[in-house]
């Protein structure tokens, strides 16, 4: 057999496979199984949970700084705002790592695409949430400075705007620690439910399996 007509045999069982796999999906649901809905997906959101991360990695690293360095504001708020910057920060990459992981997967059975897109959109509102909440925390810490007049502070030997930290940071960083945990359980849940459904060949993506079927017809040959 040459090279040409074994590519072709390779064509041929893949459309067969796929045909074979995907019918019902489309049929059901428009797509042709879960990594076609994760692409549309990906696709659709990449911008949005892309911008969403960038805030909340640029907010967060200025706000963990500011904590440590302020001389003035209400630093229990920045503590809130830089655990809010987190929780976005994680919610988004644990959404983005997941499309793209279930994108490169087979072309697996799935429920409808509506109970992926509710659980995609809280996700995504639940990452800019996060994000704006920490933002108006950041605008309250300023609208909350108790300003002097600089004659007067100089007058009566304080600061102008002196530093406050009346809430406790603990709650804070638990938090964060709360919602850094939830996106490793919730990404290795998805792991471990497709582990259990299809097996662990099916995890490890089509580019294995595409391999796998032409190291078979190699060694056929």
């Amino acid at each position: 057999m040459t090279a040409s007509q074994l590519d072709q045999v390779e064509k041929e069982i893949d459309e067969i496979d796929s045909i074979s796999k995907t019918e019902a999906n489309m049929k059901r649901s428009g797509y042709l199984g879960l990594a076609d809905w994760a692409s549309d997906a990906n696709f659709s959101y990449t911008n949005l949970v892309t911008a969403i991360s960038g805030v909340c990695f640029v907010g967060a690293g200025l706000t963990y700084s500011t904590i440590f360095s302020a001389n003035r504001g209400n630093i229990g708020l920045m503590c809130w705002a830089f655990s809010l910057f987190i929780a976005g920060l994680v919610e988004s990459i644990t959404i983005q790592a997941l499309l793209v992981w279930l994108s490169s997967l087979a072309n697996l059975p799935f429920l409808g695409p509506r109970f992926w897109e509710l659980l995609l959109r809280v996700g995504v509102f639940g990452a800019g949430t996060a994000a704006t909440v920490a933002i108006a925390l950041l605008i309250l810490t300023v609208s909350c400075l108790q300003f002097t007049p600089a004659s007067a502070a100089q007058a009566a030997g304080v600061q102008d705007a002196p530093l406050v930290f009346d809430t406790p940071p603990k709650p804070a960083a638990i938090f964060a620690f709360a919602s850094l945990g939830t996106g490793v359980m919730v990404g290795f849940a998805v792991f471990l439910v497709f582990w259990t459904a299809h097996g662990l060949k099916v995890l490890l993506g089509r580019r294995y399996l595409n391999q796998a079927i032409k190291k078979t017809l190699d060694d056929y040959v």
